[in-house]
């Protein structure tokens, strides 16, 4: 049971760290965004 607990764990880490992954590369996008915009 505990070794379950553990593997479900794991994987909401595993999702989490993808769901921050994407915040940073729409981060990242907006900001190449907004300077192309400003650059025009």
């Amino acid at each position: 049971m505990e070794a379950e607990a553990l593997v479900e764990l794991r994987d909401i880490g595993l999702v989490a760290a993808q769901a921050i992954e994407g915040f940073a590369e729409d981060d990242i996008n907006a900001a190449a965004l907004g300077e192309r915009e400003e650059a025009l």
